[in-house]
């Protein structure tokens, strides 16, 4: 079991290749060997920090560009037919009515990559930011909104109908992300908290996650999964209410036993986007970070709800703080947000 508190320690990662000692010096993604990092696909840098992340055909819409709807991240589920299934949050009017309008949609594609075409609404307002999972035959969403602020729906077809899990110890799960255990037992990361169930009906609370990062950075959205050799991560949105051009975007926790955790020294990715065509676009903010998993359990896509304003202008604004980038979303005018898919290097 996990103890009922995790503290984060800022892992200070020494820049030069050679440096390592240890795994942890490679970020838990890939292995200290000979005093040097070998990252695991889909990492690189010297200590194995950054995602390798390959161009994008442009627009690099998963959906929500065309036909023009806002929508706002999302992640990919392949089914038994080979099609590939995206469970996406919509808002109607806007990402400013995100907290009462927003709604999961249904979307398919014959390829990971996309594009991909919505077949219908399977979870009405309030539902936002899904992240769906397969669960023994059934498939989950996890959401935030519902009468305790977030709720489990699950569907034993692609196409739903998602009914609800009647939940005990559950509701209060600010953005939730699921990962299932080798040993069977469903962790779910919040912000910031972990819980545990062995049903997805009981869930009991295994602690706080206290992150201290000396840059002061606001951390949310977590992803969580455990790797193939039993470390665990989470991909997060990071970002700072500042002014331009303070812009931050990604972060990444790592841990070898889910008790300790570190943070990584740089960020796994900003907010350029390089596409197919050698053209490059800045995004003002790239947010719920999700990633898709292909057959042999590797990282395949990064999926964001991504917001393509550029530069940040005086419409965006945290307070009193004029030109900040992490708050072009909800914008007056700025509004075209979508949710962006982008493939992972694979070898």
């Amino acid at each position: 079991n996990l103890p009922s508190r995790m503290l984060i320690f800022l892992f200070a990662v020494v820049a030069a290749a050679t440096a390592c000692t240890t795994d942890l010096e490679c970020s838990l993604n890939g292995v200290c060997t000979g005093g040097k990092c070998v990252c695991d696909t889909p990492w690189k840098s010297p200590n194995c920090t950054i995602l390798d992340i390959l161009p994008t055909v442009f627009p690099g819409a998963a959906y929500g560009y065309s036909p023009n709807v806002t929508s706002w991240g999302g992640n990919i589920i392949k089914d038994a037919q080979g099609t590939y299934n995206l469970y996406a949050a919509e808002i109607p009017g806007g990402l400013r009515a995100w907290g009462y309008k927003s709604e999961v949609i249904h979307a398919t594609s014959k390829t990971m990559a996309g594009p991909y075409t919505k077949q219908s609404v399977v979870l009405t307002p309030e539902a936002h930011n899904p992240q769906a999972i397969t669960i023994g035959n059934k498939l989950c969403i996890f959401h935030i909104g519902g009468s305790t602020g977030s709720q489990i729906d699950c569907a034993t077809d692609p196409k739903g109908p998602f009914k609800p899990v009647h939940t005990k110890g559950f509701g209060g799960c600010n953005n939730p992300s699921p990962f299932q255990h080798p040993n069977g037992t469903v962790y779910l990361a919040c912000t910031w908290k972990m819980e545990k169930s062995q049903d997805l009906m009981n869930w009991e609370s295994v602690g706080d996650i206290h992150i201290h990062d000396p840059q002061h950075r606001h951390w949310e959205d977590p992803f969580l999964w455990i790797d193939h050799r039993g470390n665990w991560h989470i991909l997060a949105h990071v970002y700072v209410t500042e002014a331009y051009p303070a812009n931050s975007i990604s972060g990444h926790l790592f841990s070898q036993n889910g008790l300790d955790w570190y943070v990584a020294s740089e960020e796994p990715y900003g907010n350029v986007v390089t596409f197919t065509n050698g053209h490059t676009k800045n995004f003002a903010t790239l947010e719920r970070p999700k990633l898709s998993w292909n057959a042999d359990g590797k990282p395949e896509f990064l999926t964001n709800g991504a917001s393509p304003v550029w530069p940040c202008n005086n419409a965006c604004t945290c307070g009193h703080v004029h030109n900040c980038c992490v708050n072009c979303k909800t914008a007056g005018g700025e509004d075209w947000d979508f949710t962006l898919i982008r493939p992972l290097k694979m070898g």
